[in-house]
């Protein structure tokens, strides 16, 4: 919240921000692999050239991933390496809901 106070502070008063976030139920899968990457303990690199190829080569009809369409993408499922760093290796990554949207403003 105090982030968004300074910036906003920086605004003329004419002047808008648009504000991107990420909703947590529509990433449903996405952040179970994230968890994965951070309990694997491997550097980004290591775990998009190994273990989460090996993954995602095996996930279950059933896995919150593989049910989530708009996550589960055609790229997502070719292994394209600039789509599963971003989407499911990124260490900036955070999702909202509505209530914790709201107390961020």
């Amino acid at each position: 919240a105090a982030g968004l106070r300074a910036l906003a502070a920086l605004l003329r008063p004419e002047g808008g921000l648009f504000l991107m976030v990420y909703g947590l139920l529509g990433r449903t899968g996405v952040y179970d692999v994230q968890d994965m990457w951070r309990l694997s303990g491997l550097p980004r690199r290591a775990f998009l050239e190994g273990p989460l190829q090996a993954l995602l080569g095996k996930l279950p009809a059933g896995n919150r991933l593989a049910l989530n369409p708009r996550m589960w993408s055609r790229k997502v499922k070719q292994g394209d390496t600039s789509t599963l760093s971003d989407l499911l290796a990124h260490n900036c990554d955070h999702a909202y809901t509505v209530a914790t949207l709201l107390e961020l403003l």
